[in-house]
């Protein structure tokens, strides 16, 4: 299931950049977040979805919902024409 979302990239053009540019900057970019991002308070740390750090939660959010789409999109039969 995980190589769906590269192989409906595939789809959208250039092997090199969709196949291997764009997954290589995602995982770098999910991995580089905790260091971007400003560290939540003292108190708010051990508890789930603190106020602090709501940046760092949209981001992840949202590319876990572009994975998710782009894994759907490749999962849906396409319909040649004869």
């Amino acid at each position: 299931m995980v190589f769906l979302v590269v192989q409906q990239l595939l789809k959208l053009g250039n092997p090199f950049l969709y196949g291997i540019l764009v997954p290589l900057g995602t995982i770098l970019f999910l991995a580089l977040i905790p260091y971007w991002l400003p560290r939540s308070a003292p108190v708010e740390q051990g508890r789930w979805f603190p106020r602090g750090n709501r940046l760092a939660q949209i981001l992840v959010a949202l590319i876990s919902a572009i994975i998710i789409i782009l894994t759907l999109l490749a999962l849906i039969p396409t319909v040649s024409n004869p």
